[in-house]
């Protein structure tokens, strides 16, 4: 998926999320009546291999070649580890802090953590849609800048993808804080007072919303430097 997006290529990437759901299905539906759970697992094998199988023609497409060895001197494989490691320090503390979150949250009322946690997954629609989808995009051509030395071109970029998030989750975070209340209604089917619950979770991830959008792309602004520390500093902080 990198190799792909690093050549400007998001086609293939973007379709095989949907594949790996669809080996999923077919584990349920197919597999699962016969195989059991069993069966379910085979189904998440099928879409791993379905996710991976649509890029490879992309990958030969751009001249990518696979030889059978682990070279662990490489340069470049070094420079990935390095890479790697605040990455998943980031991760982890992420991992943490939804799992404190959870916890505290059981301790109130019911319907709590599932408001929170339906709250959390609204807000995250259109700040994957538009937020991860656009610094998605935006990474290969920062590096880009960064490699020419054009840190104007890569000032530009950066610029122009925040105004056009702003103008997108503005209004799209209005609306829904307004109008979230029959939408969780018709598709969570709740109690009353879960509703109320979620309704309000909702609202208050989304005031934040144009936040984390512009994080998405403060954050690959610091990956096209090769800077993958300083994006790590906030979690801890926060945490």
């Amino acid at each position: 998926m990198s190799g792909l997006q690093a050549n400007q290529h998001f086609l293939l990437p973007a379709l095989s999320p949907g594949l790996y759901n669809i080996g999923q299905i077919l584990g349920i539906v197919v597999l699962g009546p016969r195989f059991g759970i069993y069966g379910m697992v085979m189904g998440v094998i099928l879409g791993a291999c379905l996710h991976l199988a649509i890029q490879v023609p992309g990958l030969l497409h751009y001249g990518f070649r696979w030889t059978p060895r682990i070279d662990l001197q490489h340069p470049g494989l070094q420079r990935v580890v390095r890479l790697m490691g605040p990455r998943m320090l980031a991760m982890l503390f992420l991992h943490i802090y939804f799992l404190a979150r959870d916890r505290f949250a059981s301790f109130l009322g019911e319907g709590s953590v599932s408001a929170l946690n339906n709250g959390w997954f609204i807000m995250q629609v259109p700040e994957t849609l538009i937020g991860t989808a656009i610094a998605i995009a935006l990474l290969p051509s920062l590096a880009e800048h960064l490699a020419h030395g054009d840190r104007e071109a890569f000032r530009q970029t950066v610029n122009r993808a925040l105004r056009a998030m702003l103008a997108l989750t503005l209004p799209i975070a209005a609306l829904l804080i307004v109008g979230i209340r029959p939408l969780i209604e018709i598709a969570f089917q709740f109690k009353p007072g879960e509703n109320e619950l979620a309704v309000w979770a909702a609202r208050a991830f989304l005031l934040g919303l144009i936040g984390h959008t512009w994080l998405e792309v403060a954050v690959r602004s610091f990956y096209a430097h090769g800077d993958a520390i300083t994006p790590s500093r906030p979690l801890r902080c926060r945490l």
